[in-house]
């Protein structure tokens, strides 16, 4: 299953599908060169703008 990101093949399968659509909803978009980084550490700033994205959908 590709979802779109050019380290898609790191991604775990079990979270692709959430990852999916975390993505479709606006969620999350990635990083510099359309990257997850799937084993990466978010920034506060990355954990921030997750947190608004998430409550702008309730």
């Amino acid at each position: 299953m590709d979802i779109g990101f050019a380290d898609d093949n790191v991604i775990p399968q079990w979270a692709k599908s959430s990852v999916e659509a975390a993505r479709k909803e606006g969620i999350v978009s990635g990083r510099n060169g359309n990257q997850f980084v799937p084993n990466g550490t978010a920034t506060r700033a990355e954990a921030i703008v997750i947190l608004l994205n998430t409550l702008s959908k309730l």
